[in-house]
């Protein structure tokens, strides 16, 4: 089990817990958001990497730490999933923007 306390946007302390078992990864946090069981971005950054919102004493390896957690589960696959989500939706954000400006020139021509 690994346990990280996290600070929210307005301040507020949180805690993180992972805990797995087996190919299992349970990923659980104390604000808002995880508490009532959606997905909240301490979570996420921390899967991701991301420690900045981390507070207190953390070891050097905390990142592999997460990492050996996540190896191998459900979560890990859909982490992996909703990032080449991201990727395709900011590159399909970049074409519409780039289409718009075409039509403007089209139509100011």
């Amino acid at each position: 089990m690994l346990v990280i306390q996290v600070e929210g946007s307005t301040g507020d302390s949180y805690t993180a817990t992972f805990a797995r078992e087996g190919d299992i990864l349970r990923a659980l946090c104390s604000c808002p958001a995880g508490a009532s069981g959606t997905h909240c971005k301490h979570r996420l950054a921390l899967l991701a990497g991301d420690f900045r919102q981390a507070r207190g004493d953390l070891t050097a390896d905390v990142g592999e730490q997460v990492a050996t957690l996540l190896r191998g589960t459900e979560v890990e696959r859909v982490l992996q999933a909703l990032s080449e989500a991201q990727r395709d939706l900011e590159r399909a954000q970049r074409e519409v923007k780039s289409h718009k400006k075409a039509l403007d020139r089209v139509m100011h021509q």
